[in-house]
């Protein structure tokens, strides 16, 4: 039989060979090629997703984890104040007490109590706020500057000022720029207490002797408390609030003599 054969690879439906390799072979890789690219978009944009999502997570559990530990800390805190307090016993220091909350013109009535979890005079408690000794072997006077530093604070609002600077702090945990603003900003809140106290003790007693050094020697270093108001501070911070009362008085009494 004889055979059939087309001319220059001519097919009956005039189409030609040649014609149709190309375009079976053209068509598999034109869509593979489409294939690996949008396969390597796809790749692209679930790796930025994962990257934001693991970022937020990060950021996330930081801020938990910061909240926690000064939530803990701070109840732990409140509650050895709690467990361990009694009333003050001595009639004199709540009459201290008395009077410079008339002086700082303070209707509400702040407790008075000695708790050996103090380590430090303090101020604690942001809807009852109650003023903790560790013991009652003070002085008059230096009771007197003690509360009055502590009844300043409470003036002032300062706790609920502390309490913003620690969310602060906690929102931005990994930025140690805010950390240091926070921690200046705490030693200012201090240091005006501090002048406002011994201000008025130099007025009061304008040439007495145990004016300054009280001030000083009360300036004793005790561990910082991040939501209380603690009648103390690191050695560093406390030399310079210490210079800085000297300072103004040293300052205050050169405008008196001119």
């Amino acid at each position: 039989m004889p055979r059939t054969s087309y001319n220059g690879a001519e097919r009956p439906d005039g189409v030609s060979a040649g014609r149709t390799s190309c375009y079976a072979n053209a068509s598999p890789m034109g869509d593979g090629y489409a294939g690996e690219t949008l396969s390597a978009a796809d790749t692209g944009t679930v790796k930025t997703v994962d990257i934001t999502d693991i970022l937020l997570t990060l950021w996330l559990a930081g801020v938990i984890a910061c909240v926690l530990w000064q939530g803990i800390g701070y109840y732990r805190l409140i509650r050895g104040l709690k467990g361990t307090s009694q009333p003050v016993e001595r009639a004199d220091l709540h009459t201290i007490l008395q009077e410079q909350c008339a002086d700082l013109v303070i209707d509400r009535e702040i407790p008075l109590r000695v708790s050996s979890a103090a380590d430090c005079p303090m101020l604690a408690g942001f809807i009852h706020p109650t003023l903790y000794l560790p013991d009652e072997r003070i002085s008059r006077t230096d009771a007197a500057f003690i509360f009055r530093h502590e009844l300043t604070h409470y003036k002032h609002g300062d706790l609920w000022l502390k309490l913003l600077l620690l969310a602060a702090r906690c929102l931005h945990w990994f930025n140690p720029l805010v950390h240091l603003i926070a921690r200046f900003a705490q030693e200012d809140i201090e240091a005006a207490c501090d002048d406002a106290s011994c201000s008025r003790t130099r007025r009061r007693v304008p040439q007495s002797p145990m004016a300054r050094p009280s001030c000083g020697r009360l300036l004793r270093s005790r561990k910082r408390k991040a939501l209380v108001s603690c009648f103390g501070d690191d050695k560093k911070t406390l030399m310079r609030r210490f210079e800085g009362l000297f300072d103004k008085s040293v300052k205050n009494a050169v405008s008196r003599s001119l």
